[in-house]
């Protein structure tokens, strides 16, 4: 019989909360600490991070003046993503619009 998904969570969350009473077992090191807490404090409410990932998950496009995407940005929790078409994008053009300071406006990314 296949362990479901909420039996699989709740594996996991107690594997994580094994791990974290490890972890504060070793020497004192303000970075451990601060990985210790961040573990606590995701087992206190496990899909808060989740929802807090998700509404900071946000993206813009920019244009090219033929309308072509030039350079896409998504910002995922912490991190920032940019990418270029695959091809056949005016590089030279793009790079100027970054090296004379490109902004986009992040907007709530769907889905």
């Amino acid at each position: 019989m296949e362990p479901t998904a909420a039996e699989q969570l709740r594996d996991t969350l107690a594997m994580l909360e094994h791990v974290a009473d490890e972890l504060a077992k070793w020497p004192r090191h303000p970075k451990m600490a601060e990985l210790i807490d961040s573990i606590h404090r995701h087992l206190e409410d496990p899909a808060a991070r989740l929802r807090r990932l998700h509404e900071s998950h946000r993206s813009a496009v920019s244009y090219t003046p033929r309308g072509t995407i030039a350079l896409q940005a998504q910002l995922r929790g912490e991190f920032l993503y940019l990418s270029l078409p695959p091809s056949g994008a005016d590089e030279a053009a793009l790079l100027r619009q970054v090296r004379a300071g490109l902004m986009l406006e992040l907007q709530p990314a769907e889905g």
